[in-house]
């Protein structure tokens, strides 16, 4: 039984979507675990039995390992009751990682992901945390567009920098008036609330679908860890401890009026409510799942 009531019917994918999916940066091995093809395929398979079937990844995410783990999954399965997102822009060449918008290279980072994932198409593609003159780009979203028609991609998205929001520069917002892009991915959380004064707003006016990156704050929002905890996993190691104990100490004082038995589940409704559209927080296991849809389900 599909207890998991929450969902988005998208006609630009001629899907019903889950407002809650999963982002899998984690897969990469880049979060401090090394996922098995059969850790993998639990969790995906929890999703499904939730009614899951929003997933996130990127050919970045470990040079196209979390989309190889999902592929690997998902030949198993009906592929047309899932919704899988990836992006381009980033991808490894002898094992660094280097940024490339060009169409020549975008259009083998579209066939590498196609490749890993298994699939003939790609529900959603998403820019990847490009500079203007890198999304200003009429030849290269011409060519998305064509693969749109040819029906290799859904539909188009734009997974915004951080740095957008920090220095309050929405020049992007503008170009992306100029192209068929329909989706948006924001940071966006109950202790990173700044889309809420610009981006959150211009979805709505623009019939843009919202989605909320970062939506735990990379787990901070679990509440789990104390100021001076350190990080060994490459994603959040890559912060200062200043950082992270800012963000901790704003965790603490979020929560410290508050009552709340399952602060993810709550944090993810919260922002739910908030009018964004959908949220893909990062899981390990099939128990942070369950924990995130508690609310949910009750």
């Amino acid at each position: 039984m599909d207890k998991f009531k929450i969902k988005k019917y998208i006609p630009e994918i001629s899907k019903e979507v889950s407002k809650i999916g999963i982002g899998t940066h984690q897969f990469s091995g880049e979060w401090g675990k090394e996922f098995s093809q059969d850790e993998v395929d639990y969790i995906l398979s929890g999703c499904d039995s939730k009614g899951i079937n929003h997933v996130d990844t990127a050919g970045s995410y470990g040079n196209h390992k979390s989309e190889k783990l999902i592929g690997n999954y998902i030949k198993k399965s009906n592929r047309d009751m899932w919704v899988i997102s990836s992006k381009f822009g980033y991808y490894y060449k002898d094992e660094i990682k280097v940024r490339n918008f060009s169409i020549n290279s975008v259009k083998k980072q579209l066939e590498n992901t196609l490749k890993a994932l298994k699939t003939e198409y790609i529900d959603i593609y998403y820019f990847h945390s490009g500079d203007d003159n890198e999304l200003n780009n009429d030849a290269l979203w011409t060519y998305l567009d064509k693969k749109v028609i040819e029906g290799k991609i859904k539909s188009l998205g734009i997974s915004l920098t951080q740095s957008i929001i920090n220095d309050e520069n929405y020049k992007q917002l503008e170009i992306i008036k100029k192209y068929n892009i329909t989706f948006l991915q924001v940071v966006y959380n109950l202790i990173e609330t700044k889309a809420e004064e610009v981006v959150l707003p211009f979805c709505q006016e623009n019939n843009k679908y919202s989605i909320a990156k970062v939506p735990l704050a990379k787990g901070l929002l679990s509440s789990k860890y104390k100021i001076g905890h350190k990080f060994d996993d490459i994603e959040r190691g890559n912060y200062s401890s200043e950082f992270n104990n800012n963000l901790i100490e704003k965790v603490t004082k979020l929560y410290s009026e508050k009552n709340i038995n399952n602060k993810t589940s709550w944090a993810l409704k919260e922002i739910l409510k908030n009018k964004v559209d959908f949220v893909i927080p990062g899981i390990k296991s099939l128990d942070q799942l369950n924990s995130n849809l508690e609310l949910f389900e009750s």
